[in-house]
């Protein structure tokens, strides 16, 4: 992957005849830390779709973690990518339980199908949810919490396969100021959010699993230091 976590090259992302984004060059690097910032429809919700791998681009090549989009199963390259937007929540079917919710992250769904989970992989949910102070939701529905209690939920969700990538799309907005200090302050290193040993994980869950050394994120400065101390 000669180092290179994500690599954009002249991409273009077009709807309806309007430019979303247009030429755009980008290298992410083993271990990098970014923050994108700008104003409303600058971009940045739709750079970061597309390096989820969510979104294909019109023009240009795109590459995660050394796969290139059209060439690659998107359902295996998306449990290695921690993702958590408000995109992410609006896709969120109704009456799908939070704990549900967060261990299908182990495949990249968005809730429960067909697929099968093990009981360190509903422990590890459970103990995400109760890290991030809504433990006690697991068996709520999704779509019953308050704004705070979801961006807490949606963030369990991103770490759940223990991610090669994070990305963090304004993961604070909503919040008042409790909130996000509360948000923050959830980034301190627990037993939850450490790296599990290979042995403690379901098959399910462990695939190609590493430490969330690589984080891009979309979001208020205040935020950062906490997160950068966390993925040390």
């Amino acid at each position: 992957m000669d180092g290179r976590v994500v690599g954009l090259n002249g991409v273009t992302v077009r709807r309806g005849g309007a430019a979303l984004l247009d030429g755009v060059d980008w290298t992410v690097q083993e271990g990098d830390r970014w923050v994108v910032l700008g104003p409303n429809g600058a971009g940045k919700t739709t750079l970061l779709n597309l390096v989820s791998s969510q979104l294909f681009p019109t023009d240009g090549s795109v590459e995660i973690l050394g796969e290139r989009l059209g060439r690659v199963d998107v359902f295996e390259l998306r449990p290695l990518i921690g993702y958590t937007s408000a995109a992410v929540a609006a896709r969120v079917e109704p009456g799908t339980p939070v704990v549900d919710l967060v261990v299908s992250a182990a495949y990249g769904y968005l809730g429960r199908f067909r697929e099968e989970y093990g009981t360190p992989d509903y422990g590890r949910a459970r103990a995400l949810l109760g890290h991030w102070g809504v433990g006690d939701l697991a068996d709520r529905r999704f779509e019953t919490l308050s704004e705070g209690e979801r961006k807490r939920v949606l963030v369990a969700r991103a770490l759940m396969a223990d991610p090669e990538m994070l990305l963090l799309d304004e993961p604070a907005a909503g919040l008042d100021l409790g909130g996000r200090e509360d948000w923050c302050g959830g980034w301190g290193c627990s037993p939850a959010t450490r790296r599990r040993p290979r042995s403690s994980w379901s098959r399910t869950t462990w695939r190609r699993s590493r430490l969330a050394s690589h984080t891009v994120c979309s979001c208020g400065r205040g935020v950062w230091s906490r997160r950068a101390r966390w993925t040390r």
